[in-house]
């Protein structure tokens, strides 16, 4: 056996042979024959090692770059961990990054003006796998003020930059918002390259959609948004 189950490899018995010994083929021979098996099942420092099973094998620390695993991989415990900085791969059969994290929402406007927000509750988390990003938030607001805003009402904070645009829902309390019978009730929408997601009112009966404005709810009243969004990341 040329190694035990700790990989300690031990000469065969007789081994070492003391100083003045004649050499035996009883000895010598088996124990050539034993290093030479335990060289065999070794992994060559030169890469020049053809393949190795690793069946039924524990692979402790150390690095594998660039393995070919066929059939399936399974784990009966730890992780899999991607790097911090993501490595892009062009690939599109490579799962190349996965993240989970927080990020902090905000709401604002394209022209925030004398906007005036505080929050009881704010909070975002996300998931991104690969390039697919999905988040979800919720704030609640302790002071809500606007007079001079303008533009379209939109909520900040998006952890990853879209690199084309996505859809999402959103519900909410405490703010009056005219939808009348054109408009159905407000949507996210994110657009490539912005990472501020708009409040949308979808149009129907023949009506085209228009962005959510100051003018579409009442100031001074305190409101409370719950939301998710998906898209695609740049990266």
């Amino acid at each position: 056996m040329p190694r035990n189950g700790s990989s300690i490899y031990s000469l065969p018995a007789g081994n070492p042979v003391i100083p003045g010994t004649v050499i035996a083929t009883a000895w010598a021979n088996s124990t050539l024959s034993d290093i030479a098996t335990a060289l065999t099942n070794s992994l060559s420092t030169d890469g020049s090692t053809a393949s190795v099973s690793l069946a039924n094998k524990i692979l402790v620390g150390g690095t594998l770059n660039g393995p070919t695993v066929t059939g399936n991989m399974t784990l009966t415990g730890g992780q899999i961990t991607f790097p911090a900085v993501q490595s892009a791969s062009a690939n599109v059969n490579c799962l190349d990054d996965y993240e989970e994290g927080t990020f902090t929402p905000s709401i604002s406007y394209a022209t925030p003006g004398n906007l005036v927000v505080n929050y009881s509750t704010r909070s975002g988390t996300y998931t991104k796998i690969g390039r697919y990003v999905w988040m979800n938030f919720a704030m609640v607001t302790t002071t809500y003020t606007h007079t001079t805003s303008a533009g379209t009402m939109i909520i900040t904070g998006a952890p990853f930059t879209p690199v084309s645009d996505g859809q999402g829902t959103v519900t909410y309390e405490g703010m009056l918002i005219s939808t009348s019978p054109n408009y159905a009730p407000p949507i996210l929408r994110i657009q490539g390259g912005s990472t501020a997601a708009a409040l949308t009112k979808a149009g129907i009966n023949s009506n085209a959609q228009v962005d959510l404005d100051p003018a579409s709810h009442t100031t001074g009243v305190n409101v409370s948004f719950l939301g998710s969004i998906s898209y695609n990341a740049a990266t």
